[in-house]
């Protein structure tokens, strides 16, 4: 006969556990990521000179589902066009900052940073970063270890 009573608590701190446990997965998955980029950018990457080819804005709007509250997220971007070296010409895009974007005109030159093992992976030069990728992997670890815990 199966019991029907009260769920135990263990039981539900199971559950809390392997959520935990993929949440913080993910987001070490995606600081491990961004980190092992940053990485690639630096011992496999090549900077040559790009040209701007035209610059837009993208804007979305979120809400939050519990207050409502609408947030504008703005997103900046740069098409351009750069000769990796020996191959024919690739136009590209990429994500850049506000400032990069409005000292941005169309037929100036810029660098960009592409990788030697595949050019079609490139991006406007910058410095790397890092340390948004090692604020995921620190917390997603720290989530992950927490639900491990709990799950037991």
């Amino acid at each position: 006969m199966m019991n029907s009573g009260p769920i135990k608590r263990s039981s539900v701190l199971l559950w809390i556990g392997v959520f935990l446990f993929l949440f913080g997965s993910a987001f070490a998955f995606a600081g491990w990521h961004a980190i092992h980029t940053e990485r690639e950018y630096e011992s496999g990457g090549r900077t040559v000179q790009g040209t701007i080819l035209g610059k837009r804005i993208d804007e979305s709007w979120d809400t939050d589902s519990k207050t409502k509250k609408r947030t504008k997220r703005t997103s900046y971007q740069v098409r351009y066009s750069f000769s990796p070296t020996g191959l024919p010409a690739i136009e590209s895009s990429s994500s850049v900052s506000s400032e990069v974007y409005n000292s941005a005109k169309d037929g100036e030159r810029i660098d960009i940073q592409y990788l030697a093992a595949d050019p079609q992976n490139n991006r406007v030069a910058h410095q790397p970063e890092y340390v948004v990728g090692s604020v995921f992997l620190g917390v997603g670890s720290l989530i992950l270890l927490i639900g491990a815990g709990l799950s037991g």
